[in-house]
């Protein structure tokens, strides 16, 4: 998830909400629904972002 989250801060200008950063990861990703459903998955995207400075 690391590298998709560098990719999503690129995209979005270097930085953004979590939200945000999660949402581009997603698309990036192209990630299905069902994965999606994982809770653990948006605190995955949080700490990418939090731990890329």
């Amino acid at each position: 998830m690391f590298i998709p989250t560098i990719q999503a801060l690129q995209i979005l200008g270097g930085s953004g909400t979590t939200e945000e950063i999660y949402d581009q990861v997603v698309q990036i990703l192209n990630l299905p629904d069902k994965v999606l459903e994982i809770p653990q998955l948006e605190r995955v995207g949080a700490w990418c972002q939090d731990n890329s400075n």
